[in-house]
C-alpha cells in the first residue's frame, strides 16, 4: 500500500471511532487544531528564525530532496481537509449527540486569521520569484498560509451548517 492512501485510511478509521464513540465534537476541534499545525503560536520568533531548522527531516516519512520538502506536507493538509469537510456533514447529521466549544472555534479561528495575515505578509517581504531564490523559506511560510485558510474554510462551514452559533 502507498503511504498516501495508508495515511488516508488511517485517518478514516479515526474519523469512524470518533463517530463510534460519540465524539464527534472533540475528534472535529483535534482534527482541526492538527490542521492548523504544530507550532508553538510564537509568530515574531519564527519569522526570525533559520528557514532550514523549520523544516527538519525528522518531519518526514520520506527522504526529500530540497526542491521537494512541502509535497508529503501539503498532501497531510488537503487529507485532513477532506476529512474535516467529512466530520461537519456528520455533525450537522447528529446535531443532538454533543456541542462543539464555541470559545475553542473562536480561539482557533482566531489564531488561523493571524497566522494567514503573518505568513502573507512574510512571504510579501521575499525577493521576487521567491520559489527559486528561497526556496526553504517559500516552502514553509506558503505551507503555513495554506494550512490556516484551510483552518478558515473549516471553520467558515462548520458555521454555515451548524446551530452552535
Amino acid at each position: 500500500m502507498c503511504p498516501p492512501a495508508a495515511l488516508d485510511l488511517g485517518v478514516e478509521l479515526l474519523c469512524g471511532t470518533f463517530e463510534l464513540w460519540g465524539q464527534l465534537d472533540a475528534g472535529f476541534l483535534a482534527l482541526t487544531q492538527w490542521l492548523m499545525g504544530e507550532e508553538d503560536g510564537n509568530d515574531e520568533e519564527e519569522e526570525e528564525a533559520d528557514p532550514a531548522s523549520c523544516l527538519d527531516e525528522e518531519d518526514f516519512l520520506f527522504e526529500k530532496g530540497e526542491l521537494n520538502l512541502w509535497a508529503e506536507p501539503l498532501q497531510w493538509v488537503k487529507l485532513l481537509h477532506r476529512h474535516l469537510c467529512s466530520l461537519i456533514v456528520k455533525l450537522e447529521q447528529n446535531k443532538g449527540t454533543g456541542t462543539v466549544d464555541s470559545d475553542l472555534v473562536h480561539q482557533i479561528q482566531t489564531q488561523a486569521r493571524a497566522k494567514v495575515l503573518i505568513s502573507q505578509q512574510a512571504l510579501n517581504r521575499l525577493p521576487a520569484l521567491p520559489q527559486f531564490s528561497c526556496t526553504r523559506e517559500h516552502a514553509r511560510l506558503t505551507l503555513r498560509h495554506h494550512r490556516a485558510e484551510l483552518v478558515l474554510d473549516v471553520l467558515d462551514r462548520f458555521k454555515l451548517t451548524s446551530t452552535f452559533f
